[in-house]
């Protein structure tokens, strides 16, 4: 009997995420249900994902496109407002150099 591997061994296996992981089976990654859990053979998996035509990317790569990203503003608020009242959330993630930086570059848009 082939062993099933659990679905956090499947996520770490293929390197991917739980929401990756779900949309894999959405478009038709052999599953077995145990009780209210889904279980996997691991060649099942191993055939499914080779043979698979659609593209899905793992969490360790990263879709880069030649474009750059148009940042859409359809709320009519001002970045230096939205930068204002989120002030806290960004002193969290960035340096005080970063942020000026980052309004500069919001003021040019």
């Amino acid at each position: 009997m082939d062993k099933l591997y659990k679905e956090q061994e499947i996520l770490d296996y293929l390197k991917i995420s739980r929401t990756t992981l779900w949309r894999l089976k959405r478009k038709g990654l052999p599953t077995i249900k145990v009780g209210k859990s889904n279980r996997y053979k691991m060649e099942d998996v191993n055939y499914w994902v080779a043979n698979e035509t659609l593209p899905f990317y793992t969490t360790s790569e990263k879709k880069i496109k030649s474009k750059e990203k148009q940042i859409i503003n359809d709320y009519n608020l001002s970045f230096e407002y939205l930068l204002e009242h989120n002030d806290k959330y960004l002193d969290k993630i960035l340096t005080p150099k970063e942020k000026l930086i980052l309004l500069d570059t919001l003021r040019d848009i």
